[in-house]
């Protein structure tokens, strides 16, 4: 499978609704034969990466793309960020604040372009903390809202 796996991505990148970009793909950290034990994973065949994909109903469309997309993903390069913790001191209280720094943005740079091209936005937790001083003192404005939390729903027989 291993062998197969290079130019079906590239296939697979020539027919996606956004730019994946230039891949730099890994098959082998997807592919181990000896954990296989029943069945690989779904994988799209390249028979079908010459159909029309206009002349699919769209929900069979999307699932097709999510798929490919979930292929391309998989043997992407991996997301690396840099992550910075803070610790803040107030009046005897001691507050934390986390902050990532995109280094690569490897795989999820293809799982955000999929969600992009369907108009939607993830929240995206990875935010930089700004440059900070050991020592530096700085102003904060907050507030305390309160509100209620409501519990799930439970589960019932229409679900």
């Amino acid at each position: 499978m291993a062998a197969g796996i290079p130019p079906l991505v590239m296939e697979i990148s020539d027919i996606l609704p956004f730019n994946v970009g230039s891949l730099k793909i890994n098959p082998a950290q997807i592919v181990n034969n000896e954990k296989v034990t029943d069945h690989h994973a779904i994988l799209p065949a390249s028979g079908a990466l010459k159909l029309d994909l206009s002349t699919l109903p769209s929900a069979a469309k999307n699932i097709f793309l999510m798929i490919c997309t979930r292929l391309l993903s998989a043997v992407a390069e991996r997301h690396i960020y840099a992550e910075t913790v803070v610790t803040l001191e107030c009046n005897g209280e001691t507050f934390t604040a986390k902050g990532k720094t995109v280094v690569n943005n490897g795989w999820k740079g293809i799982e955000q372009a999929f969600i992009s091209s369907f108009g939607k936005q993830r929240k995206d937790d990875d935010k930089p903390l700004p440059e900070l001083i050991e020592g530096q003192r700085i102003n904060v404005n907050s507030s305390v809202r309160e509100g209620f939390i409501q519990p799930p729903k439970h589960f019932g027989e229409d679900i």
